[in-house]
């Protein structure tokens, strides 16, 4: 999915651990899997793109939390 929404060379096709990048433009943003947090110091407006794609689709993957 995020091959899809940022193209396929802006994300590793292979990644291990916890760990992964998406880096457009000279511009990388940085994710922890674990967190799901996404961090770039150099934009902060990419830096919110990631981060509400990577929420987005955590979202649709997860199965929905159901309070008792």
């Amino acid at each position: 999915m995020l091959q899809d929404m940022f193209g396929e060379d802006s994300v590793p096709k292979i990644f291990k651990g916890e760990k992964l990048y998406v880096t457009v433009n000279e511009k990388r943003a940085d994710i922890d899997l674990v967190n799901l947090d996404v961090k770039c110091t150099s934009d902060e407006t990419f830096q919110q793109i990631v981060q509400t794609a990577v929420t987005k689709l955590y979202q649709s993957l997860a199965p929905p939390q159901i309070e008792s």
